[in-house]
């Protein structure tokens, strides 16, 4: 089986590529606003009273906020500007939750570059050694 040779240019370049965004997503957990681990949910619900419109299928809705920070699951109801904080709060807790996700991929994504990197220099070091053995004898 024929070797191809090993370009390591592609490899340092994504390397390259890979610690930049390795150190932006870093630089987003060192911020300090603060996270609320939750959700806002909208519950519908029939009221019962006779000729109410949520008997012809259109239910009541209420905005609630399930936290999930305690033991169990709590609810609580939230309206207006406090919805509205609660879903920026909410938004950034799950940004951060995507970006540690992606820093697995990205430690996975960045050895393998640095294994192709260390074969490489391995060879290279091999191929010197051999060649002095060479010229040695």
């Amino acid at each position: 089986m024929a070797r191809t040779r090993y370009d390591p240019s592609p490899d340092r370049q994504r390397l390259g590529q890979l610690q930049v965004e390795f150190a932006e997503i870093l630089a987003t957990f060192q911020e300090h606003p603060p996270l609320v681990r939750g959700s806002l949910q909208t519950l519908r619900r029939r009221c019962g009273k006779a000729g109410c419109r949520c008997e012809r299928g259109r239910g009541h809705e209420t905005f609630v906020f399930v936290d999930r920070s305690a033991r169990g699951r709590k609810i609580r109801k939230v309206a207006g500007e406090e919805q509205r904080r609660l879903r920026k709060l909410t938004g950034r807790y799950r940004e951060l939750r995507n970006l540690r996700a992606r820093l697995s991929k990205l430690h996975v994504a960045i050895l393998e570059c640095c294994d192709r990197l260390r074969e490489y220099r391995v060879d290279l070091g091999r191929k010197l050694l051999d060649s002095r053995k060479r010229r040695n004898t």
